[in-house]
C-alpha cells in the first residue's frame, strides 16, 4: 500500500519584510505587518488620492448616461431573476430566488 505524504494544516507565511525591508520571522511581528499594511491600504493619506485618475478619459458618453439612469422595465427584472439558480443569493429576510420565481410566474398569469 502507498504511503499519502502528510498535508499540511493550513496557511504558513514564514516571513515578511516589514516597511524598511527588514525581514520579520515572528508571529506577532507578521501580525503586525499585516495589520498596518491593511491600515495603511484603506485609510486616505493628505491629498485627494484621485490625482493618478486624471490621466483617464471618460468613456461613459451621454447616451449611457441617460440609458444606464432610466428605470428598468418587469421584463428586465424577469429576465434578471430567472437567470439566477432559484436556490442562491437568499436575501437578508432568507426568502430564496425560487419565491420571487414563483411569485412572477404567478404574476405573469
Amino acid at each position: 500500500m502507498h504511503r499519502l505524504p502528510k498535508r499540511r494544516r493550513g496557511n504558513h507565511i514564514p516571513m515578511l519584510l516589514d516597511s524598511d525591508g527588514r525581514p520579520c520571522t515572528d508571529h506577532n511581528g507578521i501580525c503586525s505587518i499585516v495589520h498596518h499594511y491593511f491600515v495603511n491600504l484603506f485609510s486616505t493619506s493628505s491629498g485627494s488620492g484621485f490625482a493618478k485618475f486624471d490621466a483617464l478619459q471618460l468613456c461613459v458618453t451621454n447616451e449611457d448616461s441617460v440609458q444606464l439612469m432610466a428605470l428598468f422595465s418587469i421584463h428586465e427584472f424577469r429576465d434578471a431573476v430567472f437567470s439566477m439558480h432559484s436556490d442562491k443569493a437568499s436575501g437578508p429576510d432568507g426568502m430564496s430566488l425560487a419565491f420571487f420565481q414563483q411569485f412572477l410566474v404567478d404574476y405573469w398569469r
